[in-house]
């Protein structure tokens, strides 16, 4: 059921004028609504609350669903930031999960696994599948790698040796960001990605069973 609620709340008049901002502020009483108003943000419901703890409903006025920033941007991981001075709310993205700048772009193949649980091996001639070479290649069944947040993009192709079924997956800092199960029909036949990285510390691949190879994997 719907509540409506007369309220009394301050708004800000803003005038752009060549580039400068004209500021005023007056009081007045308006109606809102309720309506139990659910956030989801990457896919997670979220609960509102205010920078004490206290829950914080999303409300209906004039047509327009107004939103709590501060539960919003930290849904999804910025820094909420209130300067009373200038009446500024900021989102910001925290210093310890900035992307480093000015990193080359890497081929995986030259980078040293910070761990490696089984098989894991760098070949020095290319394999070649249906006509194409395929050149770098690694193969492995369990490999991390240290990105230490340097990179904002993962790419390559991949394909697995064996008639059986198995899945492939790749991690970002333990969250599943890539996933495909393999018939064994699927035998050596290359498969792209390409990834979202940015922020991400430790990127794992990891095959269900036996190995997979790995081939012109790049980070930049």
């Amino acid at each position: 059921m719907n509540k409506i609620k007369k309220i009394t709340v301050f708004t800000l008049i803003t005038t752009v004028i060549a580039a400068s901002l004209v500021f005023a502020s007056r009081s007045e009483t308006i109606n809102i609504v309720y309506d139990n108003i659910q956030l989801m943000v990457k896919g997670k419901n979220v609960v509102a609350k205010d920078a004490d703890g206290n829950i914080v409903q999303p409300f209906i006025y004039n047509g327009t669903t107004y939103l709590p920033i501060r539960a919003i941007g930290e849904a999804l991981d910025l820094e909420v930031k209130w300067d009373g001075n200038t009446k500024t709310v900021s989102l910001e993205v925290p210093k310890d999960s900035v992307v480093h700048k000015n990193v080359e772009p890497v081929a995986l193949y030259d980078l040293i696994p910070d761990e490696r649980d089984g098989y894991f091996r760098l070949l020095s001639s290319p394999i070649e599948l249906d006509g194409r070479e395929y050149n770098q290649v690694i193969t492995g069944n369990n490999i991390v790698y240290d990105l230490n947040k340097n990179y904002t993009n993962f790419s390559g192709i991949y394909w697995h040796q064996y008639q059986q079924e198995n899945t492939f997956s790749i991690y970002a800092d333990d969250k599943l960001i890539f996933t495909r199960t393999h018939l064994p029909d699927d035998q050596n036949n290359p498969y792209s990605f390409d990834l979202d990285v940015i922020g991400v510390g430790k990127l794992k691949m990891k095959l269900g069973f036996c190995e997979f190879s790995l081939s012109e994997a790049k980070l930049k």
